[in-house]
């Protein structure tokens, strides 16, 4: 049973109010040329502590007219214009690029900040980011072509999921051979993330996929979520070494008669036998 704090309506309120405060900011701004609620509160599939996802496009010439702090995409220019909607941020992450992560009240909010002409890309999007209700505007109808373009979620592929879990699992050895035991500890979610896609048969471009640990607790057979408990959970970093060199060689032994995938493995396999001896 999840946790939730006493306070959680208040919380939810307090979100709601946000999402529309951001709906009438953006659709009262003509720099502003399309934008797309995504992640779980668009999908429907939000908790108490859910974040709101954003992507922005914005006419890069009218936004910069009256926003000229740094570069059009900078976070002092983001927080200009949530300022303008009364909005004002509290803690703001931003990477120099065009994602900023933010907090507004008790609330979370990620934005991503693009120039216009990028909208075509979301022909390529897993259809995991948003549904159409998602998007909040349109000007021109770019954004809705383009999502009817996208191709629908695959089904469930073993064959690709077996092959992200291969390379987490040498991603990880890479790092353990290079002595970067704190970068291998945290690129080894990538490898139970896997797993567990394995174990869910989740199919590609749907919302659990990119976080295919969320609920497990609740979906998954009690032995699979202890195998996913003693992989995330490992305690030292010379267990985590044992396991990973355990699993490149069990995977490097079940591809024996497969020369273009063994080779792979059998690289890091040796590798990492030499390391420990």
């Amino acid at each position: 049973m999840a946790y939730w704090p006493s306070g959680k309506m208040t919380h939810i309120l307090d979100r709601e109010q946000i999402a529309e405060a951001v709906r009438r900011l953006v659709n009262s701004d003509d720099s502003v040329i399309g934008a797309v609620l995504v992640g779980s509160v668009a999908n429907t599939v939000s908790d108490p502590f859910s974040d709101l996802d954003y992507f922005l496009f914005v006419d890069v010439t009218a936004w910069s007219r009256s926003r000229q702090h740094g570069p059009w995409w900078s976070s002092a220019n983001l927080r200009q214009w949530l300022g303008s909607g009364g909005l004002q941020v509290g803690w703001h992450y931003w990477a120099g690029t065009e994602k900023h992560y933010l907090t507004v009240g008790t609330t979370r909010l990620d934005f991503s900040l693009l120039a216009e002409e990028r909208r075509g890309e979301i022909v390529y999007w897993p259809r995991l980011f948003f549904p159409p209700t998602g998007i909040l505007k349109d000007a021109d109808g770019c954004i809705a072509k383009a999502y009817a373009s996208n191709a629908q979620a695959t089904l469930p592929d073993a064959e690709n999921d077996l092959s992200s879990y291969v390379m987490a699992l040498c991603d990880v050895a890479k790092q353990l051979l290079r002595r970067e035991t704190v970068n291998a500890r945290l690129r080894f979610r990538s490898v139970v993330e896997s797993r567990a896609r394995i174990m869910r048969q989740l199919p590609l471009g749907t919302a659990l996929w990119r976080e295919p640990t969320r609920h497990a607790e609740e979906t998954l057979l009690r032995d699979q979520v202890a195998e996913l408990e003693r992989m995330a959970f490992m305690p030292t970093a010379a267990e985590l070494r044992r396991w990973i060199q355990t699993e490149v060689s069990t995977l490097a032994q079940v591809c024996h008669d497969e020369p273009d995938r063994k080779g792979y493995l059998a690289l890091y396999q040796a590798y990492l036998r030499e390391d420990s001896s």
